[in-house]
């Protein structure tokens, strides 16, 4: 996917084409000042079962529980993967 403004939808047009056969993820600053994606954008993760890294790069919003968010991909994907 190309860069985009985060407050255009760029983490939004990134669920929407995350697919099964997923490994790795990185999103650099790709998430509006709320936050308020990451609740889709756990949902698209959890439906890439080969999913083995992600990596978040940048300040994430205040609001959002990395550990929280951490825990429960995991759980969902059994296990893995491993988040950066």
């Amino acid at each position: 996917l190309a860069p985009q403004d985060p407050e255009m939808g760029s983490l939004e047009n990134a669920c929407s084409v995350l697919g099964r056969s997923v490994e790795e993820v990185l999103v650099m600053e790709g998430w509006d000042h709320d936050g308020l994606v990451f609740p889709a954008f756990l949902e698209a993760l959890c439906q890439c079962p080969r999913l083995k890294r992600l990596h978040l790069i940048g300040e994430v919003p205040e609001k959002l529980n990395v550990e929280s968010f951490e825990q429960t991909l995991r759980v969902r994907l059994g296990g893995m993967p491993e988040v950066c």
